[in-house]
C-alpha cells in the first residue's frame, strides 16, 4: 500500500512539474484578428478581449494574447493597408483570423476570395496560420448562408490551407431550435452581446480544444440566464467540434494499479505530460506516465 501511495505521490509531483515547465517554455498562444464590426465596435462586441477572457479564466490553461489590426471594411482595403503585413513582420503569431465583410461576400465574392488568398499567403510565410471567420446571414437576406457565404468560407479554408472558424454555423443552428432568440443588434447585421458570447465560444472551442462549459461570468455576461449560455456553448462546440486548432490540455488521468492483488484499485491523478519515466527512490516502483493523446498507467511492481 505504501508503494502504491509513494508511486501516486511522484507521478503527481512529476505531472505538475512537467506541465509547468512545458507550458513556460511554449509561451502564450499569440492570435492576431483581422476584421471589421463583425470582429469590434466597442467593450460591448470586442471578439479578441472576449476570447482572451474565455481562455485566460483558467489560470492552468495555457494562456492566449489577442491583438487586432485597425478595423477596415472589406479585405482588399486590409491588404492595400499594409497594417497585417507590418504586424506579421515585427511580431510572432500563431494564428491570424481573416474576417470579409459581411456585404463582401455576397457582392464581391470574387474580390473576398483574392485578398483572403494574398492575406492567408503572407500568414503562412510569416509561420502562422490562417483561420477564416465563417459570418452569418443578415436578417434581411435569409438563405444566403446555405448558398453562398457558409461554402465560401469553407472553400477559402481549405484553399489557403486554413482553420476554419464555423461561427456562422453555430448562429444559424442557434437561431433554427430558438428562433426568438436575439443575437442580432436592432440593425439585423451586427451582433449584440449574446451574440458575442457565442462567436467567442466557437474560438475558445478551437483554441483549446476544449467543450465550452460555465464561461459566462469570465465574458460579463452573468446576467444571460444560465440556460440559453448553456444552449449557446453546446452550439458552439458542435460547430467547431470537427475544426479544432489546439488539443485539449486539461488534466487528463493516470490510473495506477496494483497487479495481482486480489482487487486492483485504480487511483486518479492529473498528468497532462509528455512520455517520461521516473524510478522512485528507496523502492522498486516503476513509473511511467505516456503522451496526452495515449493511455497513461503505472505500474507497482511487486519484490
Amino acid at each position: 500500500m505504501r508503494r502504491m501511495v509513494r508511486a501516486c505521490c511522484a507521478g503527481l509531483l512529476l505531472s505538475c512539474l512537467v506541465a509547468s515547465l512545458g507550458a513556460a517554455e511554449s509561451g502564450p498562444l499569440r492570435v492576431l484578428f483581422v476584421g471589421n464590426s463583425h470582429t469590434w465596435i466597442d467593450k460591448a462586441y470586442d471578439v479578441p478581449r472576449t476570447v482572451a477572457a474565455l481562455v485566460n479564466a483558467d489560470p492552468a490553461r495555457r494562456r492566449i494574447e489577442t491583438a487586432m489590426v485597425p478595423v477596415r471594411q472589406t479585405l482588399q482595403l486590409h491588404w492595400e493597408s499594409g497594417a497585417v503585413q507590418k504586424r506579421l513582420k515585427s511580431e510572432r503569431w500563431d494564428y491570424v483570423v481573416i474576417q470579409g465583410q459581411s456585404g463582401e461576400v455576397l457582392y464581391d465574392n470574387q474580390g473576398m476570395r483574392e485578398y483572403g488568398k494574398k492575406l492567408a499567403g503572407v500568414v503562412k510565410a510569416a509561420g502562422a496560420k490562417p483561420v477564416f471567420y465563417m459570418l452569418w446571414e443578415r436578417r434581411d437576406s435569409p438563405g444566403t448562408f446555405e448558398q453562398i457565404i457558409e461554402p465560401t468560407y469553407t472553400e477559402m479554408a481549405r484553399d489557403n490551407e486554413g482553420g476554419l472558424a464555423r461561427v456562422g454555423a453555430a448562429w444559424m443552428q442557434s437561431l433554427k431550435l430558438q428562433p426568438k432568440l436575439a443575437l442580432h443588434r436592432p440593425d439585423g447585421n451586427h451582433s449584440n452581446d449574446t451574440g458575442c458570447y457565442l462567436t467567442a465560444c466557437v474560438f475558445y472551442a478551437l483554441f483549446t480544444g476544449e467543450r465550452p462549459q460555465g464561461l459566462i461570468r469570465a465574458a460579463g455576461l452573468s446576467r444571460l440566464p444560465s440556460g440559453v449560455s448553456a444552449f449557446l456553448e453546446e452550439r458552439a462546440w458542435e460547430a467547431a467540434k470537427e475544426h479544432l486548432l489546439e488539443q485539449a490540455v486539461s488534466p487528463s488521468p493516470v490510473t495506477v494499479t496494483a497487479p495481482g492483488s486480489v482487487a486492483s484499485t485504480p487511483v486518479v491523478v492529473a498528468a497532462p505530460v509528455p512520455s517520461v519515466s521516473l524510478p522512485v527512490r528507496n523502492s522498486r516502483v516503476a513509473l511511467r506516465v505516456q503522451s496526452v493523446r495515449a493511455v497513461r498507467s503505472a505500474t507497482v511492481r511487486p519484490r
